[in-house]
């Protein structure tokens, strides 16, 4: 891969992405009330059957059809499924093949290498009349050429289910067990860490929606826990994790009042409890608060967004450690430019639930924006951009995360799925993690 990009200075390249940021989020304010998912970390199937009914009522994107371009349905390539009884199983196999020029994320000594990707899946969905059921589960073996030290295998479980009680009430569940290797340096990550640090995170929740009228919401309680595993150092020690592990015991209240077509007022209040007893550290074990409240609405049934403000309190119960507040933001849009162009972003300010091993707390800032176009019925172009700062409080530690990522997929058959991307990355820090690294993939997926 080329040198020259490696060397590119980080202030250039965060004005440059800044500016196409800019550009998207001047001109494309976007999503109505259930285009996007407010609260991604719960992930409940929230709708009830009159929320059909109300989409088409105060959601213009419903009345006129306006669909996007990863929404789009593709008949002749999408695929069919196995269908047994009133489920449908439609099983994958992609592999994918990934060029890194630098492996262990270094800003010296940079190590090449190309790693295949094997990853079977399957995801079950009922098609029953009271009963929403999906079911996704998958393998991921990694395999590096060169330094098979850094080979891997990864899993994932997600089952999501509800029932309609009736016309306006549905009583939801989900249940997620994950084990990943974050394909980047979390700003937590010890700095003498070899790899990425293999994570196991296990999700349960349940909540009740009402929704049959201009006033609608939701409330769930969650049970979430993080497992982090000891990571190889550069030097061949073992450095132990156990003091990141946490637990998270969430309830939650969300509702919305639909004032007219295309304009709703939202509101949310979460209360947490954080256990995190630092395994012979200090004790990080938190209670937390957050408020927020807002307003989605749409320009036009084309241009629609969402704003949400307001606050969160983390509350230790060690004495030594301060109490920790900040202001919250959590802003989407979406612009259907045309029926072949989508251009959509997204801004947070938000607490991190892992609590790191420095400091008592951390918030991060993350901005995103993403473009999809469809070249032709079967060819997709998709260009995306995103920049994070974390900051752990108590620390004078700063972490920037960039950057950009162009993909292409075709859509060769209703069985086969060619995918190529390329992305660029960049790391600057006040703790010395600064790195640059680029990737290409190149995979095919056979679907079922």
């Amino acid at each position: 891969m080329s040198a020259a990009l490696l060397e590119c200075r980080p202030r250039t390249v965060a004005a440059a992405w800044a500016l196409g940021a800019a550009v998207i989020a001047l001109l494309a304010p976007p999503a109505t009330a259930r285009d996007f998912d407010l609260n991604p970390q719960v992930g409940l199937i929230a709708e009830t059957a009159a929320t059909v009914e109300m989409l088409a009522r105060y959601d213009g994107r419903k009345t006129y059809g306006i669909v996007g371009v990863t929404e789009r349905t593709r008949p002749e390539f999408d695929p069919d499924g196995l269908r047994i009884g009133n489920f449908l199983l439609f099983p994958s196999l992609e592999t994918t093949l990934v060029l890194d020029d630098n492996l262990y994320r270094q800003k010296e000594n940079l190590h090449e290498d190309v790693r295949t990707e094997v990853a079977p899946r399957i995801r079950v969905v009922s098609q029953l009349p009271r009963h929403a059921f999906r079911l996704d589960m998958g393998l991921r073996d990694v395999r590096h050429r060169l330094n098979p030290q850094s080979d891997y295998l990864a899993g994932f479980f997600d089952l999501r289910t509800a029932l309609h009680i009736d016309h306006a009430h549905t009583l939801s569940f989900a249940a997620v067990s994950e084990i990943s290797r974050v394909d980047a340096i979390d700003p937590d990550d010890p700095k003498a860490a070899r790899e990425p640090i293999a994570v196991r995170r296990d999700l349960v929740t349940a909540g009740l929606t009402r929704d049959a009228g201009r006033l609608y919401g939701t409330a769930s309680a969650s049970l979430e826990r993080w497992d982090y595993s000891d990571v190889p150092a550069f030097d061949g020690t073992l450095i132990d994790q156990d003091v990141r592990d946490t637990l998270v015991i969430a309830t939650q209240v969300f509702a919305g009042l639909r004032l007219s077509p295309g304009y709703e007022l939202r509101a949310r209040l979460r209360a947490l409890r954080q256990i995190d007893e630092g395994h012979g550290t200090v004790n990080r074990t938190a209670t937390g608060y957050e408020a927020m409240a807002g307003v989605a609405f749409e320009r036009t049934p084309m241009w629609s967004w969402y704003l949400l403000g307001g606050y969160g309190v983390r509350d230790f119960d060690t004495a030594g450690l301060p109490t920790i507040d900040a202001m919250l933001l959590e802003m989407q849009w979406r612009w259907y430019v045309m029926q072949r162009l989508t251009l959509s972003g997204s801004l947070r300010r938000e607490f991190v639930e892992q609590v790191p091993a420095l400091g008592n707390g951390r918030i991060d800032v993350i901005l995103r924006s993403r473009l999809d176009y469809e070249l032709a019925h079967n060819l997709v172009l998709n260009a995306s951009g995103a920049w994070r700062n974390a900051q752990p409080m108590g620390t004078d530690e700063i972490t920037t995360t960039q950057s950009l990522r162009v993909g292409l997929d075709y859509y060769l058959s209703k069985t086969w799925l060619l995918q190529t991307a390329a992305e660029t990355t960049w790391v600057t820090s006040t703790e010395d993690r600064e790195y640059a690294r680029n990737r290409i993939w190149m995979g095919v997926t056979v679907r079922r």
